[in-house]
């Protein structure tokens, strides 16, 4: 049993599969990509995920998570205008809640969302809300 079972939830989770690049954050900067995982679940403030490798709690990553659609919620024209803009990822700063071992090589590890960019935040809480309105 994971601890995210043990947890009182400030914000809904929402059951989403994404592709998701994530590094640990460091000084300066790597321009190497990251470790592939996939979301199992997300909500306005951290995210749920399977990974190859396991993550020590309080380590502060990099998360780039492919949500198709989420940058229609943004309140400016960039992204209507650049198709790069368009197809970006979500980018996140974050910290690791948790980290449980699922089997060889799978591990799943709990996210607590620290910064993202105010403009995306908003976007992003308003495409949860939209997602969530819409699931059975």
């Amino acid at each position: 049993m994971n601890q995210e079972n043990n947890i009182k939830r400030e914000y809904a989770r929402v059951a989403k599969e994404a592709p998701i690049e994530i590094r640990e954050l460091s000084y300066p900067p790597s321009d190497s990509p990251g470790d592939a995982a996939i979301a199992k679940n997300i909500a306005e403030n951290g995210i749920c995920l399977t990974v190859s490798k396991p993550y020590t709690p309080n380590t502060m990553i990099i998360l780039k998570i492919d949500l198709k659609g989420w940058r229609q919620y943004l309140k400016n024209v960039a992204f209507r205008v650049d198709e790069a803009k368009a197809r970006a990822p979500l980018a996140v700063v974050a910290k690791v809640i948790w980290c449980d071992k699922l089997g060889e090589h799978e591990y799943e590890v709990g996210i607590e969302f620290m910064d993202i960019y105010e403009d995306d935040k908003i976007a992003f809480s308003s495409y949860l809300k939209a997602i969530n309105s819409t699931s059975p």
